[in-house]
């Protein structure tokens, strides 16, 4: 079609499309896979993917595969904005702080840049902002262990999840702490 080889995607030799539409399709290929995006009936779902591909220039072709966010909502930024709002509305809890977010509210309290955060220094400014961070992204963030592994370039999760429990007792024992950790909680929200 697009570089002329064929006058129909159908036609072309090396092409699944033909599978799709006739329903004969070859051992390896399973057609239900991709139809299963669309809805009705078998016809019907051939007839949606048959648009779907041979939709002209400049028609909007809208993807049937739903968009996937932070491993939890399916649906685009408008859906998931509107999920956390209903949640904070029916739940009182608070919204999920991005990793970048809280990195950026951590700096701001303690005088340190991210790349002193992420880096090799352990000097106990930093260490306590690392802290932090492992601490507020666990508890009020939306990353997971591994994700807060990368950013402080360690090799194991247990580094993290120890940040965490270090922080936990800092909490309870330290209320310089305590207060650093409440005015970063203020700038988050």
């Amino acid at each position: 079609m697009e570089a002329r080889l064929v006058e129909r995607a159908q036609d072309y030799r090396w092409s699944s499309y033909g599978c799709y539409l006739n329903g004969k399709g070859r051992a390896s290929l399973k057609t239900e896979t991709i139809l299963g995006y669309f809805r009705g009936g078998k016809s019907r779902r051939v007839q949606q993917y048959r648009e779907f591909v041979e939709g002209r220039r400049g028609d909007k072709v809208r993807n049937p595969a739903p968009q996937v966010r932070k491993q939890i909502y399916v649906g685009d930024e408008e859906f998931e904005e509107a999920v956390q709002r209903q949640i904070k509305k029916t739940t009182n809890r608070q919204v999920r702080h991005p990793l970048r977010r809280i990195v950026q509210a951590v700096s701001e309290v303690m005088g340190k840049n991210e790349v002193e955060i992420a880096g090799r220094q352990r000097s106990e400014e930093i260490k306590r902002s690392r802290e932090l961070v492992c601490y507020l992204g666990r508890r009020h963030g939306e990353m997971g262990l591994e994700e807060l592994r990368r950013f402080l370039q360690v090799r194991e999760l247990s580094t993290v999840s120890l940040a965490v429990k270090r922080a936990e007792a800092r909490l309870a024992r330290e209320p310089g702490f305590r207060r650093q950790l409440e005015k970063v909680l203020g700038n988050l929200d």
